[in-house]
């Protein structure tokens, strides 16, 4: 008899996998993660590299990765100084759960509150202007056509025009 087995879908590649070792990732992506967790370890421990950058440049990992790795090995995170800075000015230090600091922060929310306030002028200034009529049925077509036609109508066979007379 079969015993079933469970499945999983890796949390980085998405790919299925075997999930009976309890681990999220398959197995490919386990031992790349195992292989970056060695390589910041040395980084730290040999190396005695203290800035994510360096040890990014050392590794040949992205930053996000080292931060990545550093935040699932609080020990080794406690020898690296992880201060980084806005990604925006490239001066200050940003805050907590934010790639921006903090003008940077308040500089982007003016920014879409004045974006925010635009929109809504316009959504207004459509609103007020009225719509514009349907455009007219076939039934209301055929009736404007006729009350432009002369008593004269054309003849599409003989391609000559003849009038219409009515008798008393």
């Amino acid at each position: 008899m079969i015993e079933p087995t469970l499945i999983g879908r890796c949390v980085d590649c998405g790919r299925l996998y075997s999930a009976e070792t309890g681990l999220p990732y398959c197995r490919e992506c386990a031992l790349a993660r195992d292989e970056a967790l060695k390589r910041v370890s040395d980084a730290v421990e040999r190396d005695n590299l203290r800035t994510t950058e360096g040890i990014a440049e050392r590794t040949g990992l992205s930053r996000n990765e080292v931060r990545r790795v550093l935040r699932e090995l609080p020990v080794l995170a406690r020898y690296v100084d992880q201060a980084e800075v806005c990604t925006e000015c490239k001066r200050r230090a940003p805050i907590e759960g934010s790639h921006l600091c903090l003008q940077c922060h308040i500089d982007t929310l003016h920014e879409l509150r004045t974006a925010s306030d635009a929109a809504y002028d316009d959504a207004e200034r459509l609103e007020d202007e009225p719509e514009p009529a349907p455009p007219p049925t076939v039934a209301q077509m055929l009736e404007a056509k006729r009350a432009r036609m002369t008593t004269a109508r054309s003849n599409p066979i003989a391609a000559q025009t003849v009038k219409r007379y009515r008798y008393l």
